[in-house]
């Protein structure tokens, strides 16, 4: 009567269903599980870039943690110039 689709195509869209949720599991430890790369950086980078692209990072998590705090609060951010955390590394403009 409807559509009826062969058991071939069913068991092709379950691994197909399943490798999109590795995909999805994957990006979401890379997101929050942290840097787990302790390796000395890309071949040709110096300690100092690497220190440096370390410290980049880092800033921009804290940015964006404090950003979406704010936003949680109902705030976004508008009139936290007298925060610490804003006074202390000038972000407030950029939120």
């Amino acid at each position: 009567m409807g559509w009826n689709p062969s058991h071939e195509l069913i068991v092709f869209l379950v691994i197909c269903g399943c490798v999109v949720f590795v995909f999805i599991g994957y990006a979401l430890a890379r997101l929050y599980g942290g840097d787990t790369f302790d390796g000395p950086g890309l071949p040709g980078m110096t300690p100092e870039q690497a220190s440096y692209m370390r410290d980049v990072r880092l800033r921009n998590r804290e940015d964006m943690f404090h950003a979406l705090q704010g936003m949680e609060k109902g705030h976004r951010g508008e009139g936290n110039e007298n925060s610490s955390y804003h006074a202390e590394h000038n972000i407030a403009g950029r939120l």
